[in-house]
């Protein structure tokens, strides 16, 4: 697929996505790839069940969170509409609550996309989200649209296409290649650099926070290690190096040909990798809950965890770890960074607006 195909067919869908402008009061959930199903054994978020109740419901519905779905919130590829109503009836009721109160915002994927069919949908569905912070934009999309079958057209025409008549997705293969999901992540790489936004996506359920992956996170900190190590008299850096390389053997062994190992998407010519993709991975995970936060002027990783079970390694890599209390469960900030550092490490202009803005 030619890139400049697919970066028309991204401006296209980004010029044509809702704004809305962020304040310090601002407060934002981006939950990707919840993926619903009807409550049994093929539901992969049917064991997180009590965890994604307590999170939305607790934390962040009477807090004054906008919840974004991002995507694939229902997985209709595998199970039917009314099976999912009936079997995540109290996930509905907290989405009623929300939608109620002016603070849900529900974008579709691949998985989800047949609710444009529907003539009366329960919520109103968007493709993108466009979030304003002072100078910076934040965009927000589900991902599909950087995969092959998708990425060769303009978006708004294939999803009019798709209401007239509806097609088998044919993505399967991509989820399942680790190559062609970097492929896709790097065609939203480059097409966030150069529209000048930072992008928030699912679909890939790979971790990217700043563009950097698990493996760019550990050869920066073992770099780190080597640089301070070979300036004291004494230090054996051979025995460092060694130890790096040990390290990266047991990821591989351990991930195999997993996306979390994926190539990087720094290039040999760019060195340093633009801190524009950001991407919890899939919400619902055996580890917990996993999605974005804005708050405050800042955007984290968080993870949620219940109390069933030990996290001492997690806790070990978190910034910092909070109780809900009176529902057992524990909010780990993973990472964080302020949207003015992003948008100076980016060195972005000041972007003109030309549509109506929404202040939320």
């Amino acid at each position: 697929m030619r890139y400049r195909a697919f970066f028309e067919s991204f401006r296209g869908l980004h010029d044509r996505s809702p704004q809305e402008r962020l304040s310090p009061c601002s407060r934002y959930v981006i939950v990707s790839d919840l993926g619903l199903g009807d409550g049994r054994n093929h539901d992969r978020a049917a064991p997180r069940r009590d965890l994604v109740e307590a999170v939305l419901g607790a934390a962040y519905l009477p807090e004054g969170y906008t919840l974004v779905l991002n995507g694939d919130a229902e997985n209709l590829r595998s199970f039917w509409s009314k099976d999912i109503a009936e079997a995540w009836r109290r996930i509905f009721a907290l989405l009623d609550e929300f939608a109620a109160q002016g603070s849900l915002r529900r974008l579709l994927g691949e998985r989800d996309l047949g609710l444009v069919r529907k003539a009366r949908p329960r919520y109103r569905h968007i493709h993108g989200l466009r979030l304003l912070w002072r100078e910076f934009e934040l965009f927000v999309l589900h991902g599909h649209q950087a995969c092959r079958f998708f990425a060769g057209r303009d978006y708004r025409d294939f999803v009019n296409s798709y209401i007239d008549k509806p097609r088998r997705i044919r993505d399967a293969e991509d989820l399942k290649d680790p190559r062609r999901l970097h492929n896709a992540e790097l065609r939203l790489y480059r097409a966030s650099r150069e529209l000048g936004i930072a992008t928030i996506f699912g679909h890939t359920g790979r971790t990217l926070f700043e563009s950097r992956t698990r493996r760019d996170e550990l050869r920066a900190s073992m770099d780190s290690i080597l640089a301070g190590e070979a300036g004291r008299e004494g230090s054996d850096a051979g025995v460092l190096e060694a130890l790096l390389r040990l390290q990266e053997e047991k990821n591989a062994r351990f991930h195999g040909g997993s996306r979390d190992m994926a190539p990087s998407l720094a290039t040999g010519e760019e060195g340093s990798l633009a801190p524009c993709l950001f991407n919890a991975g899939r919400a619902v995970r055996r580890s917990g809950l996993n999605l974005i936060e804005i708050e405050g002027g800042a955007l984290r990783q968080i993870r949620w965890t219940d109390d069933r079970r030990p996290h001492r390694s997690l806790a070990a890599r978190s910034l910092r770890v909070e109780t809900l209390e009176g529902c057992g469960v524990r909010r780990h900030v993973l990472r964080e960074v302020e949207l003015d550092s992003l948008r100076q490490r980016l060195g972005l202009p000041a972007r003109p607006t030309t549509e109506t803005e929404t202040p939320h």
